[in-house]
């Protein structure tokens, strides 16, 4: 089945997506694609005076739980994050990414750190239709994820109280749950009562539900539903929003709500309606919250409960075809007082293919007061997130923008249950990158890795102002933030640029050094899905350096893993190298040679493969990878070398050119590549081995040369040797720069007394990182100097930043170990 074909299965309405095969089903697109079809207000109403009190920021600014997470558009929002104060005090959040794979995420309130650990490898590619999360007085973590095919939907109950590190997890004997919604049980003190749809929006309930539970005991509570939530009360009663959808071209679309108490369900005065133990609940007695039209339909976003323990209800409709509105209605004690809350200025439609277009960012209620709502509306070219206050029951808004001037979509608001007034995170949501969201894993191909959902998980939460970048915690929450800001901003192309090629192969080297800092598995799976997304093989032409620069990420994960599949098609890969005649046919000229791009002929290609032949040394201990990556590192020096100037030329066209105030052309960016290179090489090869002296020999003069040309604002310029061409620190350059120094003082092979000078150059990158994350000042990918701007970035500078990060941190640390020492 072709791409298109799956994109419209996902843009269809309730009904229709559940009238399609199951084996069309993608995890994302279950999570984030299914339709929300609108239905319109008919009275009169005009919207409220909503007048703006705070502008804010842009999306990228606040922190993202993860860079690569999303959950279900028919959630309950308040399901997905809870907040919990025990012995720690936590925000758990719940998430798919865009491999299908489950996580849980730990965010402290107080200190701000990260935490966060994948309870499901989705290898299958399963549809996951539902993720939700619960935490019970003692602290303990549970998750539900449900499925859309023939996979038995499971319960994971974290093993201890307040961690996620450790899950015990059990399958449930049900298929095909949709829209899994926890709540507190009604029946059994601390326990859990579990609400959820199957395919055909029937809504199912099951009471006191634990990791024992095969669900047995479920009961139907009502037939083709299109959406609901639920949530529960104090005194035990369980209130239940629901909305019917007539399949039907002009039928009718309703609004309900129903309380449910001891089997017994009444609507909002006390009037009962049924008993459950009767059968199954019918709509017939029941009032239509919602005026509509025909043709129409209706979706409750959210329920909650006033300080009377009256119902409150956020939903959606759409007046005609082109225009959405979010409704609040709220029962009084008395009436339903159903108000216009505002225009959401614009659908969010996921494919061009759109079948039914028009869907909307989302309503949300505060946890601790239903008088305030978290809304995505449109502003301009982008959806953000608004805070709406009212004091006088909906007739005016007072508003709170959260978001402003984003880049990005920001869609889907969560309010988080359990969080304190006043405290934050108190809401989640999700910022989309692309329009089009595509399939996970169909292919070992580049294209379908364009069209993924690539979606971070944000919190209102602003990412700190670095202020001392020495500050080992500062340059912990740096690292990260340029980190997911890369993640979430991709450079995928449909050419060479490939998430397996040298420029994502030096991000992922930084994206390691960041993982073996703190050990955060979300950085680990998503190189490791990576690999499985490529199946772990290389691009075809394996001679080309450029294209050995995973294989030393991949090695290194079989070493976390332990699965030979990781690492078979890479080592096959560089036996090839190794099976040339290579001691006689290498030849390292590039101009004018049809052999150039076979060996290593331009300086970056050190950077490139020789790490990686090292790596499969680790792996196998098989010497022979080290002898080739060692005489094959010497040809190329004694080549593109200079003695006199410790730097390397590019390659072999720039012996002999000049720069236009003539000055021999040593590219920044290039000697970076080498210098760290040696760095990498050097942290591995064993003392004993027979060049490692000429290798630290190269590093130290090199090193020493480095110092030389530093500028005084702690960069060093893209042209080494001649700083007038364009007078101003580049950042990728200089990050390898900083990384290798800052190595060479923390292994003894550079002088502590320059340590001064490091440090000078990490504060000044640090400089180039706006409060987005964005790393600005890297020159774009070349072969030689040439300018560049501040807000252009790349994902290899990015991660020569973060190898430059680790280092900084171990030499802070040992510089505070030192103080306390003296």
């Amino acid at each position: 089945m072709k791409l298109i074909n799956k994109l419209t299965v996902f843009t269809t309405s309730f009904f229709q997506r559940r009238a399609y095969s199951e084996k069309t089903f993608n995890p994302l697109f279950m999570l984030l694609g299914t339709m929300l079809i609108m239905s319109s207000v008919t009275n009169a109403q005009r919207y409220p005076k909503a007048q703006v009190k705070a502008t804010g920021h842009t999306s990228e600014e606040f922190k993202s739980i993860t860079f690569n997470g999303g959950y279900n558009w028919t959630e309950s929002a308040q399901s997905n994050a809870v907040s919990f104060k025990g012995k720690q005090d936590r925000t758990y959040v719940s998430w798919v990414d865009n491999y299908g794979d489950v996580h849980v995420g730990a965010y402290d309130n107080k200190s701000g750190e990260i935490s966060s650990k994948q309870i499901f490898d989705n290898k299958e590619n399963t549809a996951v239709t539902s993720t939700s999360l619960s935490v019970n007085a003692e602290g303990q973590v549970s998750v539900f994820v449900g499925f859309a095919q023939d996979e038995l939907s499971f319960m994971a109950v974290a093993s201890s109280d307040e961690s996620i590190e450790e899950w015990d997890i059990k399958q449930f004997q049900s298929t095909g749950m949709y829209s899994i919604q926890p709540v507190k049980s009604t029946s059994e003190k601390g326990a859990i009562d579990l609400y959820w749809q199957n395919k055909e929006g029937d809504v199912f309930y099951a009471k006191a539900v634990n990791k024992d539970s095969a669900l047995d005991n479920k009961q139907l509570l009502s037939k083709e539903v299109s959406n609901f939530k639920v949530i529960t009360d104090k005194e035990n009663g369980v209130h239940v929003v629901f909305t019917k959808n007539s399949k039907e071209a002009n039928g009718e679309s309703q609004l309900y709500y129903v309380k449910i108490k001891e089997g017994k369900v009444s609507q909002e005065n006390g009037t009962a309606v049924q008993d459950l133990a009767k059968g199954t609940l019918s709509t017939d007695q029941l009032t239509s919250l919602s005026e509509n039209t025909s043709g129409n339909a209706v979706w409750a976003w959210d329920i909650a409960l006033t300080a009377e323990n009256y119902p409150v209800i956020v939903y959606s409709t759409t007046t005609d075809t082109v225009k959405a509105n979010y409704s609040r209605v709220v029962w009084n004690g008395k009436k339903w007082e159903n108000k216009l809350l505002a225009d959401a200025n614009g659908q969010f439609a996921y494919t061009k293919e759109t079948i039914a277009p028009y869907q909307v960012g989302g309503v949300t209620i505060d946890e601790n007061s239903s008088d305030i709502l978290y809304v995505s509306i449109k502003r301009g070219d982008f959806f953000e997130i608004e805070k709406w206050k009212t004091t006088n029951k909906g007739k005016s808004w007072k508003v709170e923008q959260l978001t402003s001037g984003s880049t990005m979509d920001n869609l889907l608001p969560m309010s988080v249950k359990g969080a304190v007034a006043n405290q934050t995170p108190q809401v989640i949501w999700l910022q989309n990158t692309n329009k089009e969201f595509g399939v996970n894993r169909l292919e070992n191909t580049n294209e379908w890795f364009l069209k993924r959902a690539i979606t971070a998980v944000k919190l209102d939460v602003l990412s700190p102002i670095i202020n001392q970048p020495l500050d080992t915690t500062q340059i912990k929450q740096i690292m990260h933030e340029v980190a997911d800001w890369q993640l979430v901003s991709p450079r995928y192309n449909t050419g060479m640029l490939t998430a397996t090629n040298w420029h994502y192969g030096a991000f992922y080297v930084g994206l390691r050094a960041l993982y073996e800092m703190e050990e955060e598995s979300r950085y680990k799976d998503e190189l490791i899905n990576i690999g499985q997304a490529y199946d772990w093989q290389l691009m075809d032409d394996i001679f080309h350096a450029d294209r050995l620069a995973v294989v030393d990420n991949w090695a290194w994960l079989y070493t976390l893993e332990n699965d030979p599949y990781m690492v078979d098609k890479s080592q096959w890969a560089l036996d090839i190298h190794l099976a040339q005649n290579y001691k006689k046919l290498t030849d390292v000229r590039f101009k004018k040679s049809p052999y150039k791009h076979h060996w290593w002929t331009w300086c970056d290609a050190l950077f490139m493969a020789p790490p990686s032949f090292v790596e499969m040394w680790k792996v196998t201990g098989e010497e022979k990878y080290l002898d080739y990556m060692s005489e094959q590192w010497w040809k190329t020096s004694d080549y593109l070398y200079s003695e006199q100037d410790s730097l390397f030329f590019r390659d072999d066209r720039f012996f002999e050119k000049r720069s236009e105030n003539d000055k021999k052309i040593f590219w920044s960016r290039g000697n970076g590549w080498v210098v760290s290179a040696l760095a990498r090489i050097l942290t591995y090869l064993p003392e004993d081995y027979p060049t490692r002296k000429k290798f630290e020999d190269q590093y130290k003069q090199i090193a020493a040369k480095l110092l030389e040309l530093q500028d005084e604002d702690g960069m060093w310029r893209v042209s080494l040797y001649d700083p007038e061409y364009l007078d101003q620190g580049e950042s990728s350059g200089s990050s390898f720069f900083t990384f290798a120094l800052a190595w060479g003082i923390n292994n003894g092979l550079v002088e502590k007394k320059y340590q001064p000078k490091v440090e000078l150059a990490w504060t000044a990158l640090c400089n180039n990182v706006n409060q987005e994350g964005r790393l600005g000042y890297v020159q774009q990918v070349a072969g030689d100097p040439y300018p560049f701007k501040v807000n252009e970035s790349h994902v290899y500078a990015s991660g020569a930043f973060l190898l430059a990060g680790k280092e900084i941190f171990s030499m802070q640390q040992l510089k505070q170990m030192n103080r306390v020492a003296n």
